[in-house]
């Protein structure tokens, strides 16, 4: 199920017999996630690791595994040239070859950008301590480097790339978000300037026409009082 089966049937339970309503049902699904899915897209991907035959061997397996996946092995040293490049990484790899103490400091690195970036740790000598600290540094995963953890790194790195897509649509969707009740705010208060402007044009139309009123009035009741001098 962690490496990505929608389900599992124990052959020997009553559920055996409901497989193909399980098939129909995760095929309608599916055809409602393809319409509504994120474009697919490539990754870059940078494999901090100070061995040359390490990086090489888990930018092999990276490559191997999906043709989405660009790995570029660096060591430590040229962390800051790939983060300033004019397309950072989507993510970042610390291998086992790192000490604790480079890893952790490339961890705070990372934690530093104005935007933060899906990281994953490979260790080759893991402890809960260690573990504690990566994920309070912002790591997505922590992984012992050991026989068979490559095929859990590629499920693990996909997964980081995914919830980090969904979260840059989720800014961006905020942002215009943002965006669009600043500009409405400001058309009510444009519209609202407006109205005020009308009715306080309004307001001296009446007053004149009250004054009009008023002198016509006076006016009326004068030449009455001449009509009745003369009678």
């Amino acid at each position: 199920l962690r490496a990505g089966a929608v389900d599992c049937v124990d052959k020997n339970s009553a559920d055996f017999r409901n497989i193909p309503e399980f098939a129909r049902r995760v095929m309608s699904r599916h055809r409602r996630r393809v319409i509504t899915a994120i474009p697919r897209r490539s990754h870059r991907v940078v494999l901090i690791d100070p061995d040359p035959q390490t990086r090489a061997t888990i930018s092999r397996f990276l490559t191997d595994s999906s043709s989405l996946l660009l790995p570029t092995g660096i060591d430590a040293a040229a962390l800051d040239t790939a983060l300033g490049a004019s397309e950072p990484p989507d993510a970042v790899i610390i291998g086992p070859g790192n000490s604790d103490h480079t890893a952790l400091d490339t961890l705070r690195k990372l934690r530093s950008l104005p935007e933060l970036v899906a990281t994953l740790m490979l260790s080759s000598s893991p402890s809960s301590e260690m573990a504690v600290a990566a994920f309070q540094l912002g790591a997505r995963d922590f992984l012992p480097y050991r026989d068979g953890c490559l095929p859990e790194l590629v499920f693990s790195l996909n997964n980081a790339l995914k919830q980090r897509e969904i979260e840059r649509v989720n800014e961006r969707l905020s942002t215009e978000l943002a965006e669009f009740n600043v500009s409405l705010a400001q058309q009510v208060a444009d519209r609202t300037r407006e109205l005020e402007t009308q009715i306080s044009v309004r307001e001296a139309a009446e007053r004149r026409s009250e004054e009009h009123a008023t002198r016509l009035q006076a006016l009326s009741m004068r030449l009455l009082r001449v009509q009745e001098e003369e009678r």
